[in-house]
């Protein structure tokens, strides 16, 4: 990709917008439109009507509850994930490269293709997480002061505010089901987004091999593009997982893989040695729907997906954690009012958001 000619584009769009909304501006604020480069925000007062509708019903009503439950779950993942990993750091039982997470900083921690698969997936992620709240809201009574989607350069966005004094007369209980919405919806499409990889890495026909990198341990071994690996060391290759849990990292090893190719099958001794990660092949797998689709094709989806699964799932477990700014802080505060703590309340909820917070601090450094 051009990203010189991208960016320039980008320039090029916002300073074309920025003119017309200069020139037509009553027409663009009639629309509820207001743009600001690179920034534009689409209030949907108009809209309001529609989330009315879809919000009244008992449906909604009974998955609000249910958004409790998933939202609980994200927090208590954020803590087995998270807390997970420093205590495997701090005792040191964690492979190097598995004790640090990585804090995604579009731009400076992803870059080329990897940010349009981001930009793609956090937009999914964040405009329904907002519509989540907006819906549940609407649907216990309460009323939005404003909503809409936003642009922000690149990245699409959303957001809803509810009537702040409403919100805070309103019931722990509603208060509750309100917040917990958007990490909600955010973990069950983490859970879709997990269903449809492990889906594209099942293979009932093996893996197809479509390139083989030159001078890798796959080339010297006599792979060649076309051969479908069927069985590793005596093991029937039906998914990606098995096929990574046969070829030890950093390890040396000898792998007897048998191949069928031309209409017929035979075995392939591999050496890989301990300084690579992977014996140097790209692969498809064979027997499902997404056969058919070219290499390309299959590698960009599948890439997607797996940043539709990472994004959903670490806005959920990130905003359910109580973290000060995030739902869940505001959903252990409204919580904590029911337990007879009296003047311990707050210092106890300080000290639960620091602990939290420096857990998570950790497995960053």
């Amino acid at each position: 990709m051009n990203w010189a000619s991208f960016i320039l584009a980008i320039i090029a769009f916002w300073g074309v917008l920025e003119a017309l909304y200069r020139w037509r501006r009553e027409a663009f604020e009639s629309r509820g439109i207001e743009v600001q480069a690179p920034v534009l925000i689409w209030r949907l007062a108009k809209s309001f009507g529609r989330i009315e509708s879809a919000a009244g019903s008992r449906a909604v009503r009974i998955l609000s509850l249910l958004g409790v439950t998933l939202t609980l779950l994200a927090m208590f993942l954020y803590y087995f994930q998270i807390g997970g990993t420093a205590l495997g750091k701090l005792m040191g039982t964690l492979p190097r490269e598995a004790r640090t997470v990585q804090l995604v900083i579009p731009g400076i921690t992803i870059t080329g293709e990897s940010l349009v698969y981001f930009i793609a997936a956090a937009s999914v992620a964040i405009v329904l997480h907002e519509l989540a709240h907006a819906v549940v809201a609407v649907n216990e009574g309460l009323k939005l002061k404003s909503a809409g989607l936003a642009l922000f350069a690149v990245f699409p966005a959303a957001f809803v505010e509810p009537d702040e004094e409403e919100f805070n007369r309103a019931p722990r209980s509603t208060r509750i089901k309100v917040l917990s919405a958007g990490s909600a919806v955010n973990l069950v499409l983490a859970f879709i987004g997990l269903f449809l990889v492990s889906y594209m890495v099942s293979a009932p026909g093996g893996f197809m091999v479509t390139q083989v990198e030159p001078g890798s341990p796959a080339r010297q071994a006599g792979f060649v593009p076309g051969m479908v690996i069927v069985e590793v060391n005596g093991t029937r290759i039906d998914s990606l997982g098995t096929l990574k849990s046969l070829i030890p990292p950093y390890e040396e090893a000898v792998l007897n893989v048998t191949v069928e190719y031309e209409g017929s099958r035979r075995s392939l001794l591999v050496y890989k040695p301990a300084n690579r990660t992977t014996i140097g092949v790209y692969l498809k797998p064979m027997g499902t729907v997404l056969s058919g689709l070219p290499q390309e094709w299959y590698d960009n989806l599948l890439q997607l997906v797996l940043w539709f699964h990472g994004i959903n799932f670490g806005i959920a477990i990130v905003n359910a954690a109580p973290l000060f700014i995030t739902d869940g802080a505001k959903i252990l505060e409204a919580a904590s009012e029911a337990l007879p703590l009296g003047r311990a309340r707050k210092p106890l909820l300080y000290a639960v958001q620091v602990v939290t917070l420096l857990i998570l601090i950790f497995v960053l450094v």
